[in-house]
């Protein structure tokens, strides 16, 4: 069971219940994993209540659903929302860039090679929106490296003959 928790309204893990940073943890301290509604206080949920000496009978703190998220007053830009931790990255099709790349030698393979490194970026910074987006164009940009791999391959075979 992975476990997640908020330290300094920063969302950390995932933990497994023996590798949590109790130092660091109070009871109070939110927690989140599979078959929870939402953030709960360590002290309350089932998993980690044992290790604060609490009862899991008292009645749930109210806690946020989503991490807290730094205010700027310069700041426009919606903030995205983050992945649930259950869910799985997106495609990259690295291998597929990187094989289509060499093989038909073809410059434009680049950029389906670098959109595929940013599938798992933006995963990795809770933008779950953009690395979907990037992996969708990746694929795209993989059919047109293929499409001008294969148009360049009769000029290929005249030059070398």
């Amino acid at each position: 069971m992975k476990i997640w928790i908020m330290l300094n309204g920063e969302r950390r893990g995932p933990y497994l219940p023996d590798s949590l940073p109790l130092s660091e943890m109070t009871p109070e301290t939110p927690v989140w994993y599979d078959g929870l509604p939402g953030w709960m206080a360590a002290g309350k949920a089932p998993l980690t209540a044992m290790h604060f000496a609490i009862s899991t009978d008292t009645p749930e703190a109210q806690l946020p659903q989503t991490p807290p998220q730094p205010q700027c007053a310069m700041a426009s830009t919606p903030t995205p929302k983050p992945a649930q931790p259950s869910e799985k990255c997106p495609p990259t099709f690295l291998v597929w860039s990187i094989l289509l790349t060499i093989c038909c030698c073809n410059p434009v393979g680049i950029i389906p090679i670098m959109l595929g490194a940013s599938v798992s970026s933006n995963f990795r910074n809770n933008n779950i929106q953009a690395a979907r987006r990037a992996s969708y164009i990746t694929e795209w940009w993989i059919a047109i490296t293929l499409v001008l791999g294969l148009m360049m391959l009769p000029f290929t075979i005249l030059i070398y003959r």
